[in-house]
Parts: structure tokens; C-alpha cells; sequence
């Protein structure tokens, strides 16, 4: 891990979160336009793994936030 990301992880904001209507999934959006689903099965397991925590997929909403207003 870089210095710039392990920056970014100390000072993330959450700004939205939501669980799927199947309850197995939740979203988050931070303030660096990335939004991760978990699934929280995985995580939520009493036997869970450092690796399942982590997110299903990630990416970034920075190339949809200029969108349609220019």
C-alpha cells in the first residue's frame, strides 16, 4: 500500500450506506467517490476471515459526477 492510500484510509468519510432488499449486501459510498458492496454473510460469519471483510467489488463514481450537467 502506498503513503497517498494509506492517507486516504485514515481520513475516509462514509457518506451514504445501504443494504440490499435481500439483506445479504450492503453499499457504501465514501468522500473519494468510491462506492464498495460487502456481503455481509461473509463478514458477519463467526468464522470469518481478514479477506472475507473485505469488499466484494469496489469502484469509483468519480467518472459519473460530471455527468449530464456540462
Amino acid at each position: 500500500m502506498d503513503a497517498q492510500r494509506a492517507l486516504e484510509l485514515l481520513h475516509m468519510t462514509v457518506f451514504s450506506q445501504s443494504v440490499s432488499p435481500c439483506g445479504k449486501y450492503l453499499a457504501a459510498g465514501n468522500n473519494y467517490g468510491e462506492i464498495a458492496i460487502f456481503s455481509l454473510s461473509a463478514a458477519l460469519s463467526s468464522e470469518a476471515k481478514e479477506e472475507s471483510k473485505k469488499p466484494v467489488v469496489s469502484f469509483t463514481g468519480r467518472c459519473l459526477s460530471g455527468a449530464g450537467g456540462e
